[in-house]
């Protein structure tokens, strides 16, 4: 998809705010620690150096992962071979969670580390983490994993209970709005994370800019070369668009979830789930 860069820059100006967020202290890292030294044995050692630079790059995700760690709902993180990458729902996936762990295909892990989509360099450029905004898009999945469960366990009760229903009255049980529902919750959770993850990646780019705020241009530079920022970019170009896009990230709110579903459903696949 092709965007007008000055168009998407003066959206990235008119919605601009002076203020970032302060982030919380993490807490104790031992888990996560023993998490990460678990890493699959597939892994490279350039790959696990990749993994800790991007929890360091964004005290944020390594604080949400630690307590994900802590709490036993993270137990492993998995470097797989591509022919072995995670399958769901008849979809053959790079990364996914699966149970409680995070799974990576090496292909995907060093895909990620090409960062610069775009071949305009300028001098105040600041490049996005790729790694950053998966571990982000992840740990928030796997933080919302028991209310998938429940979700799940809901759909199951209405169908069995229309299919009783429209037995009694000797009727065709038509499970459409129910799957419908069930489906439009799957996206908001997927761009939840998609937002969790860009956050993830603006605390990252801060740190990478010695603690400053982000220019709107060094944003924009971090939208542009993003691996998985088209789905931002589509939301930009709504016609008018809803999407916030501040300072210090995205808020997590219910009219950004909502430009983010918009543009989800007009965007292919992507390659982590």
């Amino acid at each position: 998809m092709k965007s007008d860069p000055l168009r998407i820059g003066a959206l990235l100006a008119l919605t601009w705010f002076c203020t970032l967020t302060a982030f919380a202290a993490e807490p104790s890292g031992d888990a996560l620690s023993a998490v990460v030294e678990r890493t699959g044995k597939n892994a490279s050692a350039e790959q696990k150096r990749q993994i800790d630079a991007a929890l360091a790059a964004a005290p944020s995700v390594r604080k949400q992962l630690a307590q994900l760690a802590a709490s036993g709902e993270l137990t492993a993180i998995d470097i797989v071979p591509d022919d072995q990458a995670p399958k769901l729902r008849n979809q053959t996936f790079a990364g996914a969670t699966q149970d409680r762990r995070i799974v990576l295909t090496s292909g995907l892990l060093d895909a990620l580390r090409d960062n610069r989509i775009s071949d305009v360099v300028q001098a105040e450029d600041l490049l996005p983490d790729n790694t950053v905004f998966v571990l982000a898009h992840f740990g928030h999945h796997l933080a919302r994993r028991k209310q998938v469960e429940h979700d799940d366990a809901e759909l199951k009760r209405e169908i069995e209970k229309g299919l009783a229903a429209a037995k009694a009255a000797s009727t065709p049980f038509d499970a459409t709005p129910i799957v419908g529902a069930s489906i439009d919750k799957a996206i908001a959770r997927e761009a939840e994370a998609m937002i969790v993850g860009w956050n993830a990646v603006v605390e990252a780019g801060t740190q990478a800019n010695g603690g400053k705020q982000i220019s709107a241009y060094q944003m924009f530079t971090l939208l542009r070369n993003l691996r998985y920022g088209s789905v931002f970019i589509k939301a930009l170009d709504r016609k008018p668009t809803t999407l916030q896009l501040m300072s210090d990230g995205v808020p997590v709110d219910e009219r950004n979830i909502g430009a983010i579903v918009e543009a989800l459903k007009q965007s292919k696949l992507y390659d982590i789930e």
